[in-house]
């Protein structure tokens, strides 16, 4: 294990958020800070780029500065993802409080605050996540040798949310080399395309003709030619 600083400055991404419409008053709500505090703004930053990414990737860094972080959020984006470092209490507070209407309320906090998430295991530590809208391994394919290239573990995975559910490196080593799902969704679209009315039947029948050509070609290859006995019969007819 990389022994990391607890002296590292943490960076937030600049790029303001605009509250998510509900059907609730912002006036009605009571905050568990205050409504236009930093830490109101990024559990509902939190909420924002998870319910907008369909893949959130965790990594760890190690001694980073401002310039690097930039630097690694640049190339990282060009590769199709968005890196964030972000504040291991207030993420976990959001996780927690993901399925209330509104997560960076009092009455959410009151109500999880004694839930152990599941992703807290992944919070530990100078910690930061990689967004990608859509469900396309290829990006993280991309982004995973990427960092194993170049960031001198300076920044690097440690784990996944995918679907909703925890991906650790063994899981998302496999994932990477799958398709994309809007290539296979087109390749099943396909085939059931063949598979169905006319094309199913012209399968089947085109299998079955095979099948009868090759038995029928078979049987004459193998039946017997009895040349004595048609040499008897054209003697007697003559």
């Amino acid at each position: 294990m990389l022994r990391i600083s607890n002296n590292i400055k943490t960076f937030i991404n600049p790029i303001r958020f605009y509250s998510v419409a509900s059907n609730t008053s912002s006036s009605s709500i009571q905050y568990l800070k205050n409504e236009e505090s930093r830490k109101t703004y990024l559990i509902n930053r939190y909420q924002y780029l998870l319910k907008d990414s369909e893949i959130v990737l965790f990594v760890h860094h190690n001694n980073l500065i401002k310039n690097e972080i930039n630097q690694y959020r640049n190339q990282i984006r060009e590769l199709g993802g968005d890196l964030h470092i972000i504040r291991n209490k207030l993420f976990n507070a959001y996780l927690r409080a993901e399925n209330e209407l509104n997560p960076a309320s009092l009455e959410a906090f009151q109500r999880t605050k004694s839930i152990k998430h599941p992703f807290k295991p992944l919070l530990n530590g100078p910690s930061g996540i990689i967004t990608v809208k859509n469900m396309d391994p290829t990006i993280v394919l991309k982004i995973i040798k990427y960092l194993n290239k170049t960031t001198n573990e300076k920044l690097f995975l440690i784990g996944a949310r995918i679907e909703n559910k925890l991906f650790d490196l063994i899981k998302l080593n496999e994932f990477k080399d799958l398709k994309p799902k809007d290539q296979l969704q087109s390749e099943l679209a396909g085939l059931l395309t063949v598979l169905s009315g006319v094309g199913l039947v012209q399968t089947l029948s085109s299998a079955s003709q095979h099948l009868y050509l090759t038995l029928e070609s078979h049987r004459e290859n193998n039946e017997p030619k009895d040349e004595g006995n048609e040499s008897i019969e054209s003697s007697s007819q003559q």
